[in-house]
Formats: C-alpha cells, sequence, structure tokens
C-alpha cells in the first residue's frame, strides 16, 4: 500500500483553505484498496466566544458540510473509488481525492480531524463513510492516519515539521491559564499536538476503542489488548486517555514519570464543598482556566484498566551522564563513551547530530574538525564512534548537544557539561583488587599399587571471594618418574586412574587455580605408593604457577 500521511498538523488563524494533497500522499500502487473513505471529525466543545462553525470539504464544485453524527460530534465522510486505470481515486460528486481541498472553520478554537480509511467492502466505504466513531469500532484495520487543523488565531510562528516530547510539554505549558470548555479535553489535547507539529491518532477520542499508530505517534499502552500497571509506564510528553466506563478523559503529560508524572488539561478542579476553584468566568458556566500542572495520580481513581491508552512519540531518547565531566587543555573525548541512544519504538538509530558551544573548542568527526556552536550548524555523523570533543588551549565550560535519528524522526537535544581545565583531570581510582581464592591444603594421600583411583580435592580448596575461578590445572612436580597413568579432570578437579603395580616412593603434586582477577594461588600435595613417607608442601597461596614439571593429562 503507497498510501500514507505527508503533513499532519496545520494551525491556521481563521478561514483557510487547504489541499488535501498536502496531508495525504497517495501514489499508485498494485497494493492500494478498492475504496478510500474520508472522514471529518469537529467537536462542538469549544469555550465561550467560539462560534462553532465547522468547515467544508470541496471538490468538482460541491462542497460537504458536517452534520451531527451524535453527542457533541459533527461529522462529514466521502467514499473514493479506486481507478484502475488511473491509479487514483475518485467520487461521483467531489471528483478526484487528490484534488479536494478543506476550508477550515473560521471560528476560534476550532479542532477538526480528517482521516483516511481503506477497505475492499463496498458496502463498508458507503455505510460508515460520513460516521468517523463508526468506523473506528468497524474498520480500526483500515485507518491509515489523520489530519489535524486546528483554529488559533493567538498562535504565532510556524508549526514544526514533526514533534518531540520536549515540544509536547512546552506546547502544553503555554495553555496554562487559558479559557477552556471542561468538556473540550480532546480538542485541548488535539490542539496541544498540533501546535507541537503532529496530529493524534483518532481513536484518542474514544477509550476502549482499539489503539491505532498515527505518523509519529505509537501505542505504547492499549488496555483493550494488554494488561499491566500503565500507571508506572506514563512520562514527559504522552498523552493519556482514561475513563471509568462512564466519562472519558484525555491529558498531555508535561513532566515526571510514573508516580511523579505531572498532566495539563482542562480537568475542573472542586473543593470540598462543591466549589469551583478554577471557573473562567467568561459566561460560560461550563468554561474552567487550565490550571498549572498537577499530579496524574489525582485523576486515577476509578479508572478502567481496559479503557486506558498511551501514546508515546517514536523519537529517539539521548542519555548522558547525570554529572559533568572534565577534560585537560588540547586533549579529546571520544563521544561514545559520554552518550548512548534508543528508539522507544525499537527502530534503528541512524544518524546523530552534535554540537558544542565553546568557540574556544571544536569537535572532530571522522577526522575532521568541525567548528559547530549550534543548532542550526550542528554537525552530522552515522555514529559516535566516529565524533570526540576537542578541547582548545583555553579553560572554559562547555555543553555538548546530541541528538538522534532513526529515518524518520528526530529526538530531543540532551545536553552534558564539560569543563576544559588547566590539568589533567585525576584518573579514576581502581579498585583494589582482593585475592579472590584462598587454599587449604590438601590431605596427605597414600595410594596403593594396583588401586583403581578417583580422588576429588576437598570442596573448600579453592574458594571466591573477590572473583570467579576460571579454571584449575595440576602437575607432577616432584618424583622419581612421570605418571602419565594418572589424569585430572580440571572442571570437577578429580583425579583417575590405575596405580601401576610397580609404582613405589613419592611424587609432589601441584594444583594451579586462577580467578578472573588473573591472581592464581597453588595447592601441593604428596603422594606415596605402599609404605613410603608422605610430606606435605604449601607454595605459597598467590604465586604463579610452577613452571616445571609434568602437567596431568586434562579430561573433558
Amino acid at each position: 500500500m503507497s498510501i500514507s500521511v505527508s503533513e499532519s498538523a496545520f494551525v491556521v488563524g481563521g478561514s483557510r483553505t487547504i489541499a488535501l494533497s498536502s496531508m495525504f500522499s497517495v501514489t499508485a500502487s498494485a497494493g492500494n484498496p478498492s475504496y478510500l473513505i474520508l472522514t471529518g471529525l469537529d467537536r462542538n466543545e469549544y469555550p465561550q466566544g467560539s462560534s462553532g462553525a465547522t468547515g467544508t470539504l470541496n471538490g468538482n464544485g460541491h462542497s460537504d458540510s458536517f452534520t451531527g453524527i451524535g453527542g457533541d460530534a459533527r461529522g462529514a465522510g466521502i467514499a473514493f473509488t479506486l481507478q484502475s486505470s488511473t491509479g487514483r481515486y475518485y467520487n461521483s460528486t467531489y471528483g478526484y481525492l487528490d484534488q479536494m481541498t478543506y476550508t477550515s472553520s473560521g471560528s476560534s478554537n476550532d479542532v477538526t480531524s480528517l482521516s483516511l480509511y481503506g477497505t475492499s467492502s463496498a458496502s463498508l466505504a458507503s455505510t460508515y463513510a460520513a460516521n468517523a466513531y463508526a468506523l473506528m469500532q468497524l474498520d480500526a484495520k483500515g485507518y491509515l492516519g489523520s489530519a489535524t487543523i486546528a483554529t488559533q488565531p493567538s498562535f504565532a510562528g510556524v508549526v514544526p515539521t514533526q514533534a518531540t516530547p520536549n515540544s509536547i510539554a512546552q506546547t502544553a505549558m503555554t495553555f496554562v491559564g487559558k479559557a477552556w470548555n471542561g468538556s473540550g479535553c480532546w480538542t485541548l489535547a488535539s490542539t496541544i499536538a498540533a501546535e507541537a507539529g503532529t496530529a493524534l491518532p483518532l481513536d484518542s477520542t474514544a477509550p476502549g476503542v482499539t489503539g491505532n499508530g498515527n505518523g509519529e505517534w505509537f501505542v505504547a499502552f492499549d488496555g483493550s489488548r494488554q494488561s499491566g500497571n500503565w500507571q508506572s509506564m506514563l512520562k514527559a510528553g504522552e498523552v493519556i486517555v482514561i475513563s471509568d466506563g462512564k466519562i472519558g478523559h484525555i491529558a498531555t503529560c508535561v513532566s515526571g514519570s510514573g508516580s511523579t508524572a505531572m498532566l495539563v488539561d482542562n480537568v475542573t478542579m472542586v473543593n470540598g464543598t462543591g466549589t469551583v476553584l478554577n471557573p473562567a468566568n467568561d459566561g460560560s458556566a461550563n468554561d474552567v482556566i487550565v490550571v498549572a500542572p498537577h499530579p496524574a495520580s489525582q485523576e486515577w481513581t476509578g479508572v478502567l484498566t481496559s479503557q486506558v491508552k498511551i501514546y508515546e512519540l517514536d523519537t529517539p531518547v539521548v542519555s548522558a551522564p547525570a554529572t559533568g565531566v572534565k577534560l585537560a587543555l588540547n586533549a579529546r573525548q571520544a563521544l561514545s563513551t559520554l552518550f548512548s541512544a534508543t528508539d522507544p519504538a525499537g527502530a534503528a538509530i541512524t544518524q546523530y547530530q552534535v554540537y558544542d558551544t565553546a568557540a574556544s573548542d571544536a569537535l572532530s568527526v571522522n577526522g575532521v574538525t568541525v567548528n559547530a556552536h549550534s543548532a542550526a550548524a550542528a554537525a552530522t555523523a552515522n555514529s559516535l564512534t566516529s565524533v570526540s570533543l576537542v578541547a582548545g588551549a583555553t579553560v572554559t565550560t562547555d555543553t555538548i548537544d546530541v541528538r538522534a535519528f532513526n529515518g524518520s524522526f528526530w529526538g530531543d537535544w540532551q545536553t552534558l557539561t564539560v569543563t576544559v581545565t588547566s590539568t589533567a583531570p585525576a584518573a579514576p581510582t581502581q579498585p583494589a583488587v582482593t585475592p579472590s581464592i584462598l587454599v587449604h591444603q590438601t590431605p596427605n594421600q597414600t595410594w596403593k599399587a594396583g588401586q583403581l583411583l578417583s580422588f576429588t580435592l576437598p570442596s573448600n580448596t579453592f574458594s571466591e571471594t573477590g572473583g570467579q575461578i576460571t579454571g584449575t590445572k595440576a602437575y607432577q612436580t616432584a618424583g622419581a618418574s612421570a605418571v602419565s597413568w594418572l589424569h585430572y579432570n580440571g572442571t570437577s578437579e578429580t583425579f583417575t586412574g590405575t596405580v601401576p603395580t610397580t609404582a613405589t616412593g613419592s611424587i609432589t603434586i601441584e594444583v594451579d587455580a586462577q580467578d578472573t582477577h588473573a591472581q592464581t594461588a597453588i595447592d601441593t600435595f604428596s603422594v606415596t605408593f605402599a609404605n613410603g613417607t608422605v610430606t606435605t608442601k604449601l607454595i605459597g597461596t598467590l604465586a604463579q604457577h610452577a613452571t616445571n614439571g609434568w602437567e596431568l593429562m586434562q579430561l573433558g
């Protein structure tokens, strides 16, 4: 299928005509569905001063207006049929989809969501074209994406081409103190997202409906399909939909996570006597003032897990040390040792952008010195292993900013402070190595001629206190002749073999054990055959193993 949302967020100051081809990209492909359904949803939950007027869909000299589809929702919809000869979608009244336009409402605070669905069912296309709510439940798999058009005369600037968690949180904070309809949670969350540069999925307006991603957004939690501690998952930059089964609500998380998560929304604050604490006093009893961030946990009471959805932006997250680092004059520091990046949806990181702020320092990218001292002049690299900060000859405080790209979206900038000092920073103190192998002497042994031998060292011969034992070896270090008949298993620390009937005298055996700190302990014991004298000798607890003697044949 070659159908996608090309631009999802539009914030306009008043009535404006927008080409649908700038919102949706449709390219001829053998996998395209037989029908495309264009739906519009406008929820009439606006504050005092808004006229409630809707926009119109226009094409081929005709306009389609929004009409009531239940509750405060107004909708419009048109079904288009694929023309196999052209690969374009056509409606007999409104013409080609790629030639249609949308004229936004002239009313302030208006929010309209335009969505595309694909289906090969003619009955579904014609029956539910004008009902966005029905399509969300009947053809969730056919959902192709949405674009949001928000009318905000007070909005200044250019809508970003994409959002990040920080931009979502920062935009939400600009609505604190504004008057908003007490029932207009979805229009508030949608306007925040649009001003930050992205459009919420259409199903964000309906708790309990299966969640679908849209553009940057993916569904981090969907209570209709999974269970779990969703409260602990919420973090800054995310949007959450909740419901007690009767009333639904949507809010934006602006800071914290889990139990410390803070929300911005149109919640009505009421004291113990039922008095509203944040009335707008604008002539509408239903309007409230958007209050400062408040604990998300205040809104969890009675929420049904099956009704919860959490939407997260698929933007990479760069991590850095919690504290700054020090660098000597004229020294360099590889950024791969300071920063790491992950993608919340599991996408691969394909690029990085980096800049530092001190003019006396520079960056080295693939061995080439780069003066990148602002976001606009940031250096680009495919890997942080090829990027280093090169300190200059001036003592200063520098900051490094890094962000990552997943092939579709850039994440937020992550900042780290670097202090360039006149002396090299002290090398980190290495922890003392604790000898991890203690030797407990193996008792003397007497082996009889002709004996079938299986002797395992006592379990307390070697013990681990500072490192893990990596292996043991056994050697004959003294004696009349080599004992080629004796074998040793270094894993089980077991000697096996058959003592020759001609064995006499005595031999000395050494067992060496080494640990992960390269510390070696050596245990020796003597073996006498028949009635010979047994002597036992311990050659040091932490010494190099014997370099002379014969190593016993290893088993396994």
